[in-house]
């Protein structure tokens, strides 16, 4: 449980977040809380009102539309709960979504595979991590405004949109995920370690946290609410670290585990759940408190590698890819029930099996999944019919990593040529 001291330092952080320094001065003294303008709380209390806020409309404690004389400061977080909600198959919707139109705005290098991708929760940053071991932090409204530019000298300069590089891994960089409240990014590598970064100071010129592991990590994944970070290994078993002590907790139930090395780790938005993807071709879901397993879908893709796993926004859907070059949908509510299957092979051919990850993403607002395909581009095809709605060029080796903003048409795709594109969702002429 959260104390008093806790709940003290939350209020000063944000203060201070907001530029009211001698409030939070003021409340520092009152309460006999350490006064820290450099704490790593940055946001976290609205973060966390916000958490508390989708559960009471979820569970009907907020105004109703009877109320609706009085929902005007609630319209916000009305907005906010209908994108967190997401796509919901069952209810029923008049017309198709509109076909999108993603065009590439601005492309970074890296000296080797492009190999993980990740927006951060306001959509305003982005990163990429590599074979190379580097990970570069990217500032979104710099990556439009420069391909806007095309680049002009006279303010290439300021309009650059790598603000960070960081390199301290000595081997590949496997997979990245954001802080959900702080500006702290998360990095793995099979290098089998996890290094923290403060994405933000100009003084953090290397990780600040580093978490050793025995084996290869493979993926992370950061709880919702920022306290915890769950990574996944060439072994069978995860482990969960405790961000503020940097303890590990390993499960004891060994008879729980893989019987194979986990791909992907992801938590639901809530945190009640978390699922991982296995070489041993299953799909788990765990539970987010006690850390059992709860429910084991086996050959899940035809009993081949299982590469990626990601929870729908309303935590009813589980989209996975896998080796098999299909991209499936599960009913989570029914208990992992497949109720789509896309395949994402060249249709021309026998089946290639695809080697390494291959990612799969829903859009910001889940209309549409992504993934890469055989022929080394990116396409988009509609989440309720399965059909192919667009296919994105530019890319000329396979795609291995591929994200999307969780608040705007936007995506991040890396690839094997050793670049990763910035794509932004133009209006077409019939949309104009």
């Amino acid at each position: 449980m959260i104390d008093s001291k806790q709940v003290y330092q939350l209020i000063i952080s944000q203060l201070i977040e907001d530029g009211y320094t001698q409030a939070a001065l003021s409340v520092s003294e009152a309460t006999m809380t350490p006064f820290s303008p450099d704490t790593h709380q940055r946001g976290r209390l609205t973060h966390l009102v916000s958490l508390g806020t989708i559960i009471e409309k979820d569970k009907g404690l907020l105004p109703t539309n009877a109320d609706k004389e009085d929902m005007s400061m609630h319209m916000d977080v009305n907005d906010v709960i209908k994108e967190i909600r997401g796509i919901d198959l069952d209810v029923e919707i008049q017309g198709a979504a509109p076909y999108p139109n993603f065009q590439t705005k601005y492309t970074v290098s890296h000296k080797n595979s492009t190999t993980c991708a990740k927006f951060d929760p306001e959509g305003k940053y982005a990163a990429t991590g590599s074979a190379d071991t580097s990970i570069k932090i990217l500032e979104v409204d710099k990556m439009i405004l420069f391909g806007n530019s095309k680049g002009e000298k006279d303010n290439e300069e300021q309009t650059r949109p790598v603000t960070r590089i960081f390199y301290d891994h000595t081997a590949c960089v496997t997979d990245i995920d954001f802080h959900p409240a702080q500006s702290l990014i998360a990095s793995s590598s099979l290098d089998c370690s996890v290094r923290i970064y403060d994405y933000i100071s100009p003084t953090a010129k290397r990780s600040i946290h580093t978490y050793s592991d025995t084996q290869p990590i493979r993926s992370l994944s950061f709880h919702p609410t920022g306290d915890y970070l769950i990574t996944s290994t060439d072994h069978t078993s995860l482990r969960l670290w405790d961000i503020e002590s940097q303890k590990a907790y390993i499960s004891p139930r060994t008879e729980l585990n893989h019987f194979g090395a986990i791909n992907m780790v992801r938590y639901s938005s809530d945190g009640k759940l978390y699922a991982t993807c296995s070489q041993d071709g299953s799909i788990k879901f765990w539970d987010g408190i006690t850390n059992d397993c709860i429910n084991t879908i086996t050959n899940a893709h035809g009993s081949l590698d299982v590469y990626s796993v990601q929870f729908s926004k309303n935590r009813k859907y589980l989209l996975t890819c896998g080796k098999d070059c299909t991209v499936r949908l599960w009913d989570i509510t029914a208990g992992g029930r497949q109720i789509k299957r896309i395949y994402c092979g060249n249709s021309k051919g026998p089946v290639q099996h695809w080697e390494g990850k291959v990612p799969a993403s829903f859009s910001f607002n889940e209309d549409f999944i992504l993934t890469g395909d055989e022929t080394n581009g990116v396409v988009a095809w509609d989440t309720r019919t399965g059909d192919l709605v667009q296919k994105l060029a530019g890319h000329n080796q396979l795609v291995r990593a591929l994200a999307a903003s969780p608040t705007k048409a936007h995506l991040l795709t890396g690839s094997d040529d050793h670049r990763a594109r910035f794509w932004v969702e133009e209006a077409t002429e019939t949309q104009m």
